[in-house]
């Protein structure tokens, strides 16, 4: 009689090949996920995972550090066998010693493989023999909604499809070399240091959504009465007046989106030196530079 005591498709690192499974052993309460490299060139573990839900539910996610979900493939639909955000030949399997998925191709000539990348995106990709390259074939979640996919004090804009990432004003890329090699997690670095109680400048950004751990200053009623409050609290880098209430950052700006119009605009104080101000021009909504005295 055989017996298989390992095998590589039971520990798939970060690919999952087809035939590979993916799920939840009952037997052993093993849960096989996809576990991604710490950076580009870091094959060490890194921060995202993706496995199916608990006790092999049937769906997946993407969590980040074990614990944060960041994105869901929607459930599993038997009767079309597809899920709700992404398809293949896919098949569920459940019975009393595991629930698990697994996947093939319509054609078997096709080479395939789905990977989680260091910054938690999912991406299927098929190998083109006459460019002797992989190709992507779907990615999810989207560029933008990868979390901190541009890293500290960078801008995504999902609607530049040549240069997705930037530097936010008065921020430069921490490192050039990895930003030409499309890692853009190391993010920005400030030009000029702040200093506080020397003269600083807000300048205003436009965005639809809030970046990551705001704070709030209680008993503001105003945005003018929002940037005082920043301006003269040493450790605010970074405010904005939204629904009545005075959000601020003191950390790491991390998860700005450039303001598209699908969403809700909002106006975004980033303060910085008054030595990196070269312009006044107000916004089209209104808000313009703004300067302590």
């Amino acid at each position: 009689m055989l017996y298989i005591y390992w095998r590589s498709f039971d520990y798939p690192t970060d690919t999952w090949l087809r035939g590979g499974k993916l799920g939840f052993n009952r037997k052993t309460n093993q849960t096989q996920k996809l576990i991604s490299w710490r950076s580009r060139e870091n094959p060490a573990t890194g921060f995202y995972n993706l496995q199916s839900g608990p006790n092999g539910a049937n769906q997946y996610f993407v969590y980040r550090n074990n614990s944060e979900q960041i994105w869901s493939s929607g459930e599993w639909n038997e009767e079309s066998k597809t899920f709700l955000l992404f398809s293949n030949n896919y098949s569920y399997i459940s019975n009393v010693n595991e629930s698990y998925f697994t996947y093939s191709l319509y054609n078997n000539s096709i080479i395939t493989r789905l990977v989680i990348d260091f910054t938690g995106r999912i991406q299927q990709l098929t190998w083109s023999e006459k460019m002797q390259t992989w190709n992507l074939f779907w990615s999810e979640p989207k560029f933008c909604e990868a979390h901190g996919i541009c890293g500290p004090f960078g801008n995504c804009n999902q609607q530049d499809t040549d240069q997705n990432c930037e530097c936010l004003p008065g921020f430069v890329q921490l490192s050039p070399k990895d930003w030409n090699l499309q890692d853009f997690t190391g993010g920005c670095v400030r030009k000029t240091p702040l200093h506080c109680g020397s003269i600083n400048c807000f300048s205003p950004l436009q965005t639809s959504k809030l970046p990551d751990k705001p704070k709030l200053f209680v008993g503001i009623i105003s945005r003018e009465e929002c940037k005082s409050s920043c301006e003269v609290t040493c450790p605010c880098i970074a405010c904005t007046f939204v629904n009545n209430g005075c959000r601020y950052w003191d950390e790491d700006i991390i998860n700005f989106k450039k303001f598209t119009s699908s969403g809700e605009l909002i106006i975004f104080y980033l303060k910085l030196a008054a030595s990196e101000i070269r312009s006044t021009v107000p916004l089209p909504s209104g808000p313009s530079l703004y300067c302590s005295r």
